[in-house]
């Protein structure tokens, strides 16, 4: 027997997209998985709570894995604002971030480095706060 007789073990499942990972993640604090969206091979998401800034927050939308298909050409950005426009009220945490490049653009977008983003000794992660009035101004300067 050779390894070309042997059933194929890849199952391949198709991704939801973002927005109806979120819409259905609403009604099950936890939830994770991985999703489509334009401009990135896949990227890792969980609805969840998380201490940022000192305190318990919630809702949480954790971005990880977000590798872009074309890095450098805004993928992110687009990225950001589509959840700043559909969900403003989400905290967003954007956790381990592997270049300088992107920490920079992260920073430039008003994000806030996590106090325990490097706790383990990995990439360091950054985080936003829900869209506010005060906010919005910053926010629609940086895009």
């Amino acid at each position: 027997m050779n390894k070309n007789d042997l059933p194929s073990l890849a199952v391949f499942v198709e991704l939801p997209s973002l927005a109806v990972f979120v819409e259905d993640s609403k009604a099950r604090l936890g939830k994770n998985g991985r999703v489509t969206f334009p401009g990135f091979h896949e990227i890792y998401v969980r609805h969840t709570k998380r201490a940022l800034g000192g305190k318990m927050r919630c809702p949480v939308l954790d971005l990880g894995q977000l590798e872009a298909t074309d890095p450098g050409k805004g993928s992110f950005t687009k990225l950001f604002k589509y959840i700043r426009e559909r969900w403003p009220e989400f905290w967003i945490y954007a956790e381990c971030i592997q270049t300088q490049r992107f920490a920079t653009k992260l920073l430039t977008l008003g994000f806030i480095p996590s106090e325990a983003g490097n706790f383990w000794g990995g990439a360091p992660s950054y985080y936003l706060p829900p869209l506010t009035e005060e906010s919005k101004t910053h926010v629609q300067k940086t895009l």
